[in-house]
C-alpha cells in the first residue's frame, strides 16, 4: 500500500512539474492534436461502451520519460473532465455532486487515478509520447463500485413510491395467454424520445406516478457489474446483451414518455406485465434491462 502511494505521489509530482514547465498552452495544443482519435468520451458513448477511453500526445522534442509523463497527465485530465460531465440524473451531473460535496470531489478524483493504460508509444524522431488510458464504469473499482455509493449517501438520492402491481387478468383470452409467458429481461424502446439520456440513475416510471425500476431494485454486486442496465441502438443488440446476462425471453415495450431526460415512463399495462414476471424471474434485481436508443 505504501509503495502504491509513493508511486502515485511521484507520478502526480512529475505531471505537475511538466505542466509548470510547459505551461497551459502546451496542454491546449496537445489536446487539440489528440481530440477524437478513437476516444470514448461522449456521455452516450461512455454508457454504451461501459468505459471512458482517451488517447493523448505530448508536444514534440521531449525525451521519452518526459513525453510519456506529459501524455499521461493530459489523458487523466481529460478523463476527469469526462467523468464530471456524465449525468447523475437528468437534472444533475457528477460535477454538480463534486461542487456540492468535498467528499464526492475527493472520491471522484481518487477514482480517476485508477485509470489504466491501454497502450503507449514514443516517436523518437519527433520526441512525441502518446498514451491511451481507460477507466471503467462497471466492475470492481469502477464508477458504480467506488463513486456511486458516496454520491448516493452525500446527495441523499431517495427512492420514489414503488409500483405494487394491479393484476393483469382482465378475463380476455389475450390476457390469459400473456400471463402464461414469463419474461426474464426487459427492453424499453425509447427511440421515439430523442431527449432521453443515459445516466448513472435511469429509472422506469409508471404513468400512475410510481416507479417500477431504479438502482435500489438492483442487487449490490449486480449494480457494480452492470450499473442500471444497458444501452444500445438495435433490437438484436439489445437481445444479445440480455442473453449474455442470462435472459432468454425478454419483454419488449415502448416508452410512453420521458421525464427529466433520464426517467422513462411506461403504461400501467406494460408495468403490470413486467412487475408480474419480475416476481418469478428477478430481472430487476439482476439489472436485465436494456434501453433501446436512436
Amino acid at each position: 500500500m505504501f509503495k502504491r502511494i509513493l508511486i502515485l505521489a511521484a507520478l502526480v509530482f512529475a505531471a505537475m512539474a511538466a505542466l509548470t514547465y510547459w505551461g497551459p498552452d502546451f496542454v491546449v495544443n496537445a489536446l487539440a492534436q489528440t481530440e477524437g482519435q478513437g476516444d470514448v468520451t461522449a456521455p452516450r458513448q461512455v454508457f454504451e461502451a461501459g468505459h471512458i477511453q482517451v488517447t493523448a500526445s505530448s508536444r514534440e522534442g521531449q525525451d521519452e520519460y518526459s513525453a510519456l509523463t506529459a501524455a499521461r497527465y493530459i489523458a487523466l485530465k481529460r478523463i476527469l473532465e469526462t467523468v464530471q460531465g456524465l449525468d447523475l440524473t437528468g437534472t444533475s451531473t457528477i460535477q454538480n455532486g463534486m461542487l456540492a460535496s468535498e467528499i464526492i470531489e475527493t472520491s471522484v478524483k481518487g477514482f480517476v487515478q485508477g485509470a489504466t493504460e491501454c497502450g503507449n508509444s514514443y516517436d523518437r524522431a519527433k520526441g512525441v509520447g502518446t498514451v491511451c488510458m481507460r477507466l471503467g464504469l462497471t466492475g470492481q473499482g469502477g464508477l458504480y463500485d467506488t463513486v456511486y455509493p458516496v454520491i448516493q449517501s452525500e446527495m441523499n438520492i431517495t427512492t420514489a413510491p414503488r409500483y405494487q402491481g394491479l393484476g393483469t387478468s382482465d378475463g380476455t383470452a389475450e390476457a390469459a395467454e400473456a400471463v402464461d409467458i414469463l419474461h426474464d429481461g426487459l427492453i424499453v424502446d425509447v427511440r421515439a424520445f430523442p431527449e432521453f439520456r443515459p445516466a448513472m440513475v435511469n429509472r422506469i416510471l409508471v404513468d400512475n406516478d410510481t416507479v417500477i425500476f431504479q438502482p435500489a431494485n438492483v442487487a449490490g454486486t449486480v449494480l457494480v457489474e452492470r450499473g442500471c442496465g444497458g444501452y444500445t441502438n438495435t433490437l438484436d443488440k439489445a437481445k444479445a446483451q440480455l442473453e449474455a446476462w442470462g435472459s432468454t425471453n425478454p419483454l419488449v415495450i415502448e416508452a410512453a414518455g420521458v421525464q427529466e431526460r433520464s426517467d422513462v415512463v411506461i403504461s400501467v399495462f406494460d408495468a403490470d406485465k413486467a412487475f408480474s414476471d419480475n416476481e418469478t424471474t428477478n430481472m430487476f434485481a439482476n439489472a436485465r434491462v436494456v434501453y433501446l436508443l436512436n
